[in-house]
């Protein structure tokens, strides 16, 4: 009976998959899966997440190579990753993501964590990491107090032009040195209400309105949004001058006006003003109509532009609640989607302290055996448009 279940289930999904995306016939669909840093540590690891993308189904990689003010590539600027060694791995995981990508008519799409500045209660080995060679550049509270390690993420300070200028630079050496069908932005904004009071933005913020930013918190986070949408209107400038015709993409929070008011994320700004290219709006909910509501939120605000949903397919208790997320972006006339991610679908690749993202009672297993079957050929790939 389970098997007969989950064959049933796997014939919907790929049914779900080869259903073209408008009535006029066959269209590129975006197949977005995001990628984590705790996926790989082998050449061999990246060709088996490429191949295993691939018959998924799956069109479009969002690889994550920046995690927290370090690299999983060869970088001038950066060091290497702790969870890759922190050191020189012997290859370029970024160089061979691209191409077993581009050798399965994947796009390859460089996933950077922005604000991130480092993560864990341990500081970072290396010397040349901005934690210890730029400590100044981190984010501190109303007291000035800087922000501690505590476990999670400590957050660089977008007030600093330092920070914004190191922040451009690193991006615009990825597109100048990798060929990479687009670059994604995640974290592109603040981590908390609390940070970031660094001297500078207190400063510059007194100067325009002679307060403190407790006394007008409403112009406080109009503020915080300015700093964010100048930051991504100089990796926008940057990339057009560096590498013309890469997509930009940004991973937004599900619910706009949080995202706007407390975190300083803008996206109907950034689309509007054309800073950005598509919008990943993550939905991660277990409720369909929450889902369908966020969706349409981010739709009347796309200025046009493609708006691909983040599906959480870690919150999902069914294979059947994924199915029917796939089918509500559908009927809203997206073009795209994109799933969190591949950990949830595939399995955790071992025991390194990286985050499982999978329900308890959910085996991975079951929803890879969903997304088995024939290579979708009802739906063109979108690799490599360009």
């Amino acid at each position: 009976m389970r098997h007969a279940v989950l064959a049933l289930f796997s014939m919907s999904l790929v049914a779900a998959l080869a259903v073209p995306v408008s009535a006029g016939g066959p269209a590129a669909e975006t197949r977005a899966l995001w990628v984590t840093r705790w996926d790989y540590k082998s050449p061999e690891d990246i060709r088996e997440i490429m191949e295993r993308v691939r018959r998924a189904h799956f069109n479009v990689v969002l690889f994550q190579v920046r995690g927290n003010a370090d690299a999983f590539y060869r970088s001038r600027y950066e060091p290497w990753g702790e969870e890759i060694g922190g050191r020189d791995p012997g290859f370029d995981p970024l160089s061979v993501a691209i191409r077993e990508a581009h050798r399965r008519g994947l796009e390859l799409h460089a996933y950077i964590n922005v604000m991130t500045g480092w993560r864990g209660p341990v500081p970072p080995r290396s010397n040349r990491h901005l934690w210890r060679a730029h400590r100044a550049w981190f984010t501190r509270d109303a007291s000035g107090i800087p922000q501690p390690l505590n476990g999670g993420y400590v957050q660089l300070a977008p007030g600093l032009r330092a920070v914004r200028d190191h922040t451009v630079t690193v991006v615009a050496d990825i597109a100048r040195r990798y060929p990479v069908d687009g670059i994604h932005l995640d974290y592109v904004r603040y981590l908390s209400e609390r940070y970031s009071y660094d001297p500078v933005s207190v400063s510059v913020f007194r100067r325009a309105t002679g307060r403190h930013p407790a006394e007008l918190p409403g112009s406080w986070q109009t503020y915080r949004q300015t700093l964010m949408t100048r930051l991504v209107r100089r990796i926008r400038n940057a990339l057009r001058a560096t590498r013309p015709g890469v997509t930009l993409s940004v991973a937004v929070l599900g619910r706009m006006e949080v995202a706007r008011a407390t975190y300083g994320q803008d996206v109907a700004r950034w689309l509007a003003e054309d800073l950005i290219d598509v919008s990943y709006p993550m939905i991660y909910e277990e409720d369909h109509r929450a889902f369908a509501d966020q969706l349409a939120e981010h739709l009347r605000a796309s200025s046009g532009k493609p708006v691909y949903p983040g599906i959480g397919v870690y919150r999902h208790d069914r294979p059947a609640q994924t199915l029917r997320q796939i089918a509500l972006a559908r009927r809203a006339g997206v073009r795209g989607f994109a799933v969190f991610d591949y950990r949830s679908l595939f399995g955790v690749l071992d025991a390194d302290g990286g985050p499982a993202y999978v329900k308890p009672g959910v085996g991975p297993r079951i929803v890879r055996a969903l997304l088995a079957g024939p290579l979708d050929r009802a739906v063109p790939p979108a690799g490599r448009r360009r």
